[in-house]
């Protein structure tokens, strides 16, 4: 729906879901409600019919403000949160976190309306620096914790300093591209032990060819040990597709297979993946519809296999899962799930036959508020072939924190209710009706340990780095964690016999921000024969 100049305010989904938003006289948005359950009528003229018509709406949820400045610039947002999130309500006043029911953030700018301040619901206040040329070039946290940047004349990043006071050096070609990443890591140590808070990895580097794609890229991982730089080498063709990777490649490690163990390979039919080779030699084939969406997947044992339920690019779709026959010398089905959606097409139900017939479990969406989180939900396991199957139903309820409440039922457990509870600083999950043979009435069956102003555990044994809430965790109960200067955890030492019981190795692969874990090994293990080496290796999806 729009007003008088033909702006939206109301908007309406599939379901009659909807939300509401008030603008003012620059077009500015300062209201946004939820949608949330409850009808009420509206007025509506029809030009056509020239007859008065009630439109069914939903009622307006928690509102979010947002306030401007002269300049038109946002400088502070407002949630009020309302019992039972419904706007009409008195606000909600049970939460000791947010006592009023209305909490706020606040957004300062300077003279050239570069952002100086932020300052959250809890008055945490985060400023930020710049120079000449408006970059951003430090950062300042409530807790005193900072960042700082520089850059050369051509504005590229050449150096930063993390919360930890490790020092980062960039390497730029002349169009940009990243060649090196080098850290001096600060010489810090975990608290109570004589054990250093970073180790490992101290440099990046990357390669490019004439299209700027990274041919090959590696890291250190221990720079004392030149045998375990992880290298990795990428092959595109001609049309810019990844053919071939040879991934982990260093003479000096020994990978399961031998030689050229950790090369992947891709293979493709039009512009759709349509074969990949593993490690150890496994093919997979891979083939897409006329939309160029997954349609199956299949090797010399397996096939899967995924098609939709209509001619839309968006129907339900109905997976079979299909192993192959020694004897008929065919795939032969043995399960297939079949899918159904709503107005919105989100998932509605899902459901799981195995080749008899016989349901071997699914789930269905029983109910969804107004801005379609889901409120209740049912799903079932086990085989009717053998009895089952057993039917679990949950109601979902958010709190005004987006915390789940469940209540539900199972065949085999009986009710149960589960609910976030909140003593000072301190959450818990509580059992309210018992689960099972459970404890019964109002127990805790789990409880969050008590927390600072800035979210993080607040005991003696549990430490951080860097600036709290932005840290990683040095050591909790039972464990210390050592991590390297790109944020990855390199080792676990138990705090007990302080002996290193996990390692991690890492490649340079800007997959995943600050490179993907190639290596995990598991040493003096309580646990009997789990101690070893587990090599990872990715097939680009």
């Amino acid at each position: 729906m729009v007003d008088s100049l033909n702006r939206g305010i109301r908007f309406r989904d599939p379901e009659g879901n909807t939300t509401y938003v008030d603008l003012d006289s620059r077009n500015n948005v300062v209201a946004r409600y939820d949608a949330v359950a409850g009808l009420g009528l509206i007025p509506f003229e029809d030009p056509c019919l020239g007859t008065t018509d009630n439109l069914v709406s939903n009622l307006r949820g928690n509102g979010v403000f947002t306030f401007f400045d002269g300049a038109n610039r946002p400088w502070m947002t407002r949630y009020e949160m309302h019992l039972g999130g419904t706007g009409t309500s008195p606000l909600d006043t049970s939460n000791p976190f947010i006592p009023s029911g209305i909490f706020e953030t606040v957004t300062e700018r300077d003279a050239n309306s570069r952002l100086s301040k932020r300052i959250d619901g809890m008055g945490n206040i985060t400023s930020f620096n710049h120079d000449l040329f408006n970059r951003k070039t430090g950062r300042t946290h409530a807790d005193g914790g900072s960042r700082s940047w520089s850059f050369d004349l051509d504005h590229q990043l050449t150096g930063s300093t993390d919360e930890n006071g490790s020092e980062h050096a960039f390497e730029n070609d002349a169009i940009g591209r990243r060649l090196s990443h080098i850290i001096t890591p600060a010489a810090t140590i975990i608290g109570g032990t004589a054990f250093p808070m970073l180790i490992g990895s101290t440099e990046q580097t990357w390669q490019y060819n004439g299209r700027s794609q990274i041919t090959r890229c590696t890291d250190n991982n221990d720079p004392a040990d030149p045998d375990d730089d992880a290298i990795v080498i990428c092959t595109p063709d001609s049309l810019g597709r990844w053919v071939h990777e040879e991934q982990d490649g260093n003479s000096g490690i020994p990978l399961q297979g031998g030689a050229g163990s950790g090369d992947v390979s891709w293979g493709y039919s039009s512009d759709d993946l349509a074969q990949f080779i593993y490690p150890d030699g496994r093919e997979i084939f891979i083939g897409s519809d006329d939309h160029d969406q997954f349609s199956f997947l299949f090797d010399d044992l397996f096939r899967y296999t995924e098609c939709l339920m209509g001619d839309c690019c968006c129907d339900a779709a109905k997976t079979t899962w299909e192993t192959f026959d020694d004897v008929s010398g065919n795939f032969e089905e043995t399960y297939r799930e079949t899918q159904t959606l709503d107005a919105n097409q989100l998932p509605l139900s899902t459901t799981l036959t195995s080749t008899s017939g016989a349901i071997e479990g699914g789930f269905s969406i029983d109910g969804r508020r107004g801005d379609l989180q889901v409120t209740a939900c049912s799903q079932n396991y086990g085989s009717t072939a053998t009895g089952g199957p057993t039917l679990q139903f949950n109601t979902l309820n958010l709190d005004s924190l987006d915390r789940t409440e469940v209540i539900g039922t199972d065949d085999s457990l009986g009710n149960f209710q589960v609910q976030f509870v909140t003593t000072g600083a301190a959450q818990a999950i509580r059992n309210i009706e018992g689960f099972g043979s459970g404890p019964s009435g109002s127990v805790d069956i789990f409880r969050d340990l008590p927390r600072d102003e800035v979210h993080q555990i607040d005991l003696p044994e549990y430490q951080q780095d860097g600036s709290p809430g932005n840290g990683n965790r040095t050591a909790d109960a039972e464990h210390y964690y050592q991590w390297d200067g790109f944020n990855r955890l390199r080792t676990v030492i138990s705090r007990a016999t302080l002996a290193v019981i996990a390692s991690y190795r890492y490649d340079a692969h800007p997959a995943i921000f600050g490179g993907r874990r190639i290596e995990k090994t598991i040493t003096n293990s309580p646990i009997a024969g789990l101690d070893g080496t587990t090599h990872f290796y990715y097939d680009g999806a």
